[in-house]
């Protein structure tokens, strides 16, 4: 379990969707007239939900989409430290 901003992350590996690919399809309008009579070549996929769900104080949320968040926090803190170092060296100088 993961804090973040002082709320809890809890990774659920079950928050998942079930999408069909028809990739394999060759005609699939075809298929899909007779997908309930004959077997087709439809694979079904799982992917992680895109949606996070808050309990309290508690984020429940797929573990790919919690290490995108991770990623996508790291980038913005840096960024927001790499502007604050700046402006402090440019306070040093009196650039401002």
């Amino acid at each position: 379990m993961l804090t973040f901003g002082g709320m809890k992350l809890v990774s659920a590996d079950h928050l998942e969707d079930t999408i069909e690919d028809w990739s394999q399809v060759r005609s699939p309008s075809r298929a899909r007239r007779r997908r309930w009579k004959h077997r087709q070549n439809i694979k079904f996929i799982k992917v992680p939900k895109k949606e996070f769900y808050q309990v309290g104080d508690t984020i429940y949320a797929h573990p790919v989409r919690i290490a995108e968040l991770r990623r996508e926090v790291g980038k913005i803190s840096d960024r927001v430290q790499k502007d604050v170092d700046r402006m402090f060296l440019d306070a040093l100088i009196g650039r401002l």
